[in-house]
């Protein structure tokens, strides 16, 4: 889980955001890459608990089955075409960053 993933570019082109859990474990957090300074940063991490097989419903437990996906927190995310804004499904309801 050391490995970034989702790796991708800022509309703007002046940042690369990534998936990668700095602790090792299976959380996911979303950090930001600045190409300018090659600051790199944590921007979001998952809200509240997080997602266990206790703790979700029978549908998303399957849906992640389905998709392989053993990640937690952070899991996906998308960037707008044309504005510095993403869209990120978390908790079950798309969250707009």
């Amino acid at each position: 889980m050391a490995i970034p993933g989702k790796i991708r570019y800022s509309p703007d082109a002046k940042f690369v955001t990534y998936l990668v859990s700095e602790r090792g474990d299976l959380v996911r957090d979303l950090w930001g890459l600045e190409l300018a300074t090659g600051r790199r940063q944590r921007w979001l991490s998952p809200p509240g608990e997080t997602v266990t097989e206790e703790n979700i419903s029978r549908e998303e437990m399957l849906r992640r089955e389905r998709l392989r996906l053993r990640e937690t927190g952070i899991t996906d995310y998308i960037w707008a075409e044309k504005a510095n804004v993403m869209l990120l499904p978390l908790r079950g309801e798309l969250s707009r960053r």
